[in-house]
């Protein structure tokens, strides 16, 4: 089961200034609160902050497991070995989890996408809820998208790029088309499966809606695909064409010299990635989650060191501000209706 990643920095706000105050520190006090005063009402959602995970390699990030309680949604509960269906008890909640994982390094927080689970403004909500409120100041907690801008210029200086992924998308007739081993009469499609034949090795794997090519090198530091390949098929693939769904490539920044992973299909938007793609656990618990996240960091540190050096140019010193374990009267659960 695929999640989606987007990705944001983090800061606390004062007076609409961003301050340099570690939000490592905010998460760790809040952590630290009892659950009857983690558990809150933001909006119209009841939500709260599960125990925090840590993986020992790396103390500066964090795993945080957010819930949103869907105490009126109350579904049956079968199997298919029967007709029996049995109604959920009213004492127990259906709860929507989204993982964050936040990086003190690049001050950055990545979030899973759920459907039905809480969203970056209702997890800033959500902590800016733990502040003390004091006539004349006023603090947020903002997580700001980070926009890709990295793109096909970056992709022609550098000198090692170690993965290529291309997604298409198939309607039934190219579906069909391929099955059968016959060419696509489609520039765009003729060239990439052309480009299997010259390297010789690649993944491939059709869905019902997609056709992906994958393209790897080995394990060794420098090693990288053929550039000029590589480079040529970038240049010629009409990236605006609707047929393309992502083109993935991971390569070493010429100028931070670090790893990078770009979607050339999402310049200008937000940054964001897919894990557990090929994942047979269809509920994956935040900690698998996170640490899936945390054991991939370090192919973004490209785009993620950049937007870091951007965003800390304008912060302003402060004092951290007080928390308050007791929520306010527009954070308290509301009794449940019987």
């Amino acid at each position: 089961m695929s999640k989606t990643i987007n990705f944001y920095n983090v800061a606390i706000f004062k007076d609409n200034q961003k301050t340099d105050l570690e939000f490592l520190r905010f998460i760790d006090e809040v952590a630290m609160f009892p659950w009857d005063h983690r558990v809150r009402r933001i909006g119209e959602n009841i939500a709260a902050m599960f125990p925090l995970h840590f993986n020992d390699s790396h103390r500066e990030k964090r795993i945080i497991p957010f819930g949103k309680f869907r105490r009126n949604y109350k579904p049956f509960l079968g199997s298919v070995g029967t007709s029996d269906l049995r109604a959920i008890q009213n004492n127990i909640d259906i709860v929507e989890l989204v993982t964050m994982v936040y990086d003190q390094r690049y001050r950055t927080a990545v979030l899973d996408y759920n459907m039905q689970g809480l969203k970056s403004k209702n997890i800033e909500e959500y902590f800016t809820s733990f502040i003390h409120r004091i006539e004349g100041s006023e603090w947020e907690i903002k997580l700001i998208p980070i926009i890709s801008r990295r793109g096909q210029e970056d992709i022609e200086r550098t000198m090692q790029i170690r993965y290529l992924e291309i997604k298409l998308k198939l309607d039934r007739y190219n579906q069909n088309i391929i099955d059968q081993g016959v060419r696509i009469n489609n520039p765009g499609h003729q060239l990439i499966l052309d480009v299997l034949d010259r390297f010789g090795t690649a993944n491939t794997s059709i869905d019902a809606k997609n056709l992906k090519l994958e393209f790897n090198v080995g394990q060794g530091r420098e090693a990288t695909m053929n550039l000029e390949t590589i480079k040529q098929l970038i240049n010629i693939l009409n990236l605006d064409n609707d047929y393309i769904d992502s083109v993935k490539v991971k390569y070493r920044d010429t100028n931070t010299r670090k790893l990078d992973t770009i979607d050339l299909k999402d310049i200008g938007k937000q940054f964001k990635d897919k894990i557990l793609e090929n994942d047979d656990n269809n509920n994956p618990a935040s900690e698998y989650i996170g640490n899936t996240v945390v054991g991939l960091y370090q192919g973004y540190e490209g785009t993620l060191s950049q937007s870091y050096r951007e965003f800390i140019a304008d912060m302003v010193t402060s004092d951290f501000p007080r928390l308050v374990s007791e929520p306010r009267e527009a954070n308290r659960i509301p009794p449940e209706r019987e």
